[in-house]
């Protein structure tokens, strides 16, 4: 083999391979609008009065939560849920959103990250992905308080998805790897914007 052609083999290998592991901008932009909030923010809203112990009687609230060890069809939340719920039903209302009840499941890849959280999100009428990120390992915890558990880590390179609304310099995120497999999830603790209105800590950006 001529030292020509192991030089051009070289460059082609690492070309394919930067082809293949890193997403289009096509593949990028269709993942960043696959962000339909109205499944997301039923889930969280029943998800508060399953933790309450309301026994589901719809077939989705049933298949999705259960009624193992429920209280009853009328349940009583504290303040501070109840104004999660408020939220949540404001959210939907100026989403239009309707949920067929009698469906068989939900698309919520990370559901049973979320039945981890004591702090639940409120999905965002938007997204974005970070892709690749540059910063330090950071992890993934289940309430917006650093005390609270560690339910996973954002490494370099993770793809992130941003599809609810931050509370302070917290933001609950998805994780996922180059293929958009889901890896982890649960909340990040980090200063969100630079003054140019780009996310620090990513390569690229991409917004729905």
């Amino acid at each position: 083999m001529t030292r020509r052609f192991a030089t051009v083999c070289v460059v082609f290998i690492a070309c394919a391979l930067t082809l293949f592991s890193s997403p289009s901008q096509t593949q990028i932009q269709a993942q960043a609008k696959a962000h339909d909030p109205c499944e997301d923010l039923w889930f969280t809203r029943n998800l508060i009065m399953d933790r309450a112990g309301l026994c589901f009687a719809s077939e989705l609230g049933q298949r999705v939560f259960g009624n193992q060890g429920c209280l009853g069809t009328s349940v009583l939340v504290d303040a501070k849920a109840a104004r999660l719920l408020q939220a949540l039903r404001g959210r939907e209302q100026l989403l239009n959103c309707q949920i067929d009840t009698s469906a068989q499941g939900l698309r919520l890849p990370d559901a049973s990250w979320r039945m981890l959280m004591i702090d639940l999100p409120v999905a965002s009428q938007s997204a974005s992905i970070c892709i690749g990120w540059r910063a330090d390992p950071a992890p993934l915890h289940s309430g917006r308080d650093s005390s609270s558990a560690r339910v996973g880590i954002v490494r370099p390179n993770d793809t992130l998805r941003y599809r609810h609304d931050p509370v302070g310099n917290w933001h609950y995120v998805t994780v996922h790897d180059s293929r958009w497999r889901l890896k982890a999830a649960g909340w990040l603790r980090h200063s969100h914007r630079d003054g140019t209105g780009r996310r620090q800590s990513c390569t690229q950006v991409a917004a729905g």
